[in-house]
């Protein structure tokens, strides 16, 4: 007989990688498998290339799907996975044929207490972010901009990685905070952080036409925690990210 206390019990964190593919249920039925099989396998090259594990868990959700890693794998996700995901879906759409549909995806991140089963509230956080308007709006900026690929960052997915210098080329310039909201989710207004390929926080906020910052060029300015610094130009992906003298734009590499 089980003890009923031990549902109060905490379970262990998991990393939450979620994938949702833009436009995905305006394509003709006809196209939906080829997209998504497409779509399947640059995910798998990606998570390759990054060198994440392969023990990690993937549920379908129809337009994309979500990953549960260990925590450990959780800076992978965002640098170097982000830059190396946008390199494989820019060369997919410079390849097409004209009649295959492009693919742009929005991403989250998050990691929290989830059961064996895997459920718990911090897949529903992750779900949540990706279907906010600032995952919307980091998307459009990035479609407008060139990029594939748009990432939203719960707080405590940046904390432990961006500003805890568990990252290869990113820094937080790279990113710019908002309100993360989802329509009909009114409980739901938390602090996120997105980022764009090629794009730097100040240009991001900009295209995105998010709110102005408290401290221009800050996106960790209510934080009280700051990260490594570090100088020299790194080469990841095929964008270039000059580190202590970060332009508006970074120069991307054509393909």
């Amino acid at each position: 007989m089980n003890d009923r206390t031990d549902d109060l019990d905490v379970p262990a964190e998991k990393a939450i990688y979620v994938v949702d593919m833009r436009k995905y249920s305006k394509l003709q039925e006809s196209q939906m498998e080829s997209v998504r099989t497409d779509l399947d396998a640059l995910l798998a090259t990606a998570f390759t290339e990054s060198r994440i594990a392969a023990d990690r868990v993937e549920l379908d959700t129809g337009d994309g799907a979500i990953f549960i890693l260990p925590p450990t794998q959780m800076w992978r996700l965002i640098d170097p996975l982000t830059a190396n995901l946008d390199l494989a879906l820019r060369r997919r759409a410079q390849a097409r044929p004209a009649d295959q549909p492009d693919i742009a995806v929005r991403t989250s991140v998050h990691v929290g207490p989830l059961s064996d089963q895997n459920r718990g509230e911090a897949i529903n956080h992750a779900c949540r972010l990706v279907n906010s308007q600032t995952a919307y709006r980091t998307m459009s900026a990035a479609v407008e901009y060139g990029a594939h690929v748009g990432l939203t960052l719960s707080e405590l997915a940046f904390r432990r990685t961006i500003l805890a210098g568990r990252r290869l080329a990113l820094t937080e310039t790279d990113f710019t905070e908002d309100r993360a909201q989802v329509t009909g989710k009114e409980d739901f207004d938390e602090r996120a952080f997105a980022h764009v390929p090629g794009l730097n926080g100040s240009a991001l906020r900009r295209l995105a036409g998010f709110e102005p910052d408290p401290q221009p060029g800050a996106a960790t300015s209510a934080i009280d925690q700051s990260s490594p610094s570090s100088s020299g130009v790194h080469f990841h992906g095929g964008v270039g990210a000059v580190n202590g003298s970060v332009t508006e734009l970074r120069q991307t590499n054509n393909f």
